[in-house]
């Protein structure tokens, strides 16, 4: 089984898509932050994140072998357009913890200890 993890930039906030045929996969996608909605670099990404955000959980609902990373109360840095480092060592965290629902996870051979690596995660 192959595992994705799939992070949305900014220029997707503008309304450029992709969706390509491909094996069965696990994936993790996760929201754009919310402070994104005061982002003056470019309107279209404060006028169209909240439609991005719609389209990951609409996705991630339908399949089922998707999971969501909620982007939910992550803040932002003062351009209002990147997460700030709080946000993104919570944003990790977030996503393993929906990666590591994934049954599949752990018909790997190299099986990791997932309390080991949370916990190294959150020392960073």
């Amino acid at each position: 089984m192959i595992h994705s993890f799939l992070l949305i930039g900014q220029s997707n906030a503008a309304g450029r898509g992709f969706l390509a045929e491909a094996e069965p996969l696990d994936a993790c996608v996760g929201n754009l932050g919310d402070f994104l909605a005061n982002c003056e670099k470019d309107a279209n990404i404060a006028q169209n994140y909240g439609k991005v955000n719609e389209i990951m959980e609409a996705f991630a609902a339908e399949y089922p072998n998707c999971a969501l990373a909620s982007a939910d109360g992550l803040g932002g840095n003062p351009d209002n357009l990147h997460f700030n480092a709080a946000a993104l060592k919570e944003f990790g965290i977030r996503y393993y913890a929906e990666y590591k629902k994934f049954d599949s996870v752990y018909e790997s051979e190299a099986v990791v200890d997932t309390d080991t690596e949370r916990s190294s995660i959150e020392s960073l």
